[in-house]
């Protein structure tokens, strides 16, 4: 009869492949492997790991009222930041980039069918308080603006009116129909004790979210014409590293 014994070596290797295995159940065999090929080693160590992480959203103005609104740069608005979480310990955001495009359509009858309108954003590491007014945004050290927007009278009567609105716009000015607004987060620790969640040149806890962490806010501002509704699409891509902090 002959017997089997299992070095401690042996041991350690059934427990990784079981640590393994546990991670590719929750994320997805896909998200494993292109994390373990980022080690400088490649030999299955999760060392700090940079990646891209996207978004889009919307906003829209009331009639003859100013677009002020400001977009939160939290990683964790991306659907794939579970992901990462579930492997990483702490999160940080270095920049990005904002694709977006505006309009304006009128909200009542007029015989001006095409009215501009004029805009910009600016990127804000510590404050999240929007622009009241277009001159004081475009004084910001890190801005792009001001920008043209157009906007068309729409009815039922005018089917093609909104096509008028998103051309009038954007595709004048751009190839693509989006403007593109780059920025980079200071590396220096700038963290706010608020209830904003600051943390603009630290690493943050994947997990924490009371406040969800950011690393600035890009503020837009579009003017206000009469009988005129201001609206906004945007894509964000952040800039993003994950480390675990062993």
């Amino acid at each position: 009869m002959s017997f089997i014994f299992s070095s401690a070596t042996d041991q350690k290797k059934d427990q990784k492949v079981d640590s393994k295995t546990s991670i590719i159940k929750m994320v997805g065999s896909d998200v494993v492997k292109k994390l373990l090929m980022a080690g400088k080693k490649g030999a299955g160590k999760l060392n700090k790991f940079k990646t891209k992480l996207c978004w889009g959203g919307t906003a829209a103005s009331g009639s003859n009222a100013v677009l002020a609104t400001v977009v939160n740069l939290d990683p964790s608005l991306s659907a794939e930041y579970s992901s990462f979480q579930a492997l990483y310990d702490e999160v940080k955001v270095t920049g990005g980039v904002i694709h977006f495009t505006a309009w304006g359509a009128k909200s009542t009858f007029s015989t001006d069918n095409v009215y501009p309108l004029h805009g910009g954003v600016a990127y804000d590491p510590v404050d999240p308080t929007a622009y009241s007014s277009l001159v004081t945004l475009l004084v910001a050290s890190n801005k792009f603006g001001p920008f043209s927007t157009m906007g068309v009278y729409a009815n039922a009567n005018n089917a093609t009116s909104n096509s008028l609105a998103w051309l009038g716009g954007p595709l004048s000015q751009t190839k693509t129909g989006f403007h593109v607004f780059h920025f980079v987060c200071p590396p220096s620790q700038d963290r706010v004790p608020d209830s904003a969640g600051v943390v603009t040149g630290n690493w943050a806890q994947t997990y924490t979210s009371n406040p969800t962490p950011k690393w600035g806010f890009l503020k837009f501002l579009i003017d206000a014409a009469a009988s005129t509704v201001s609206n906004m699409e945007y894509y964000v891509i952040l800039d993003v590293e994950f480390r675990t902090r062993t």
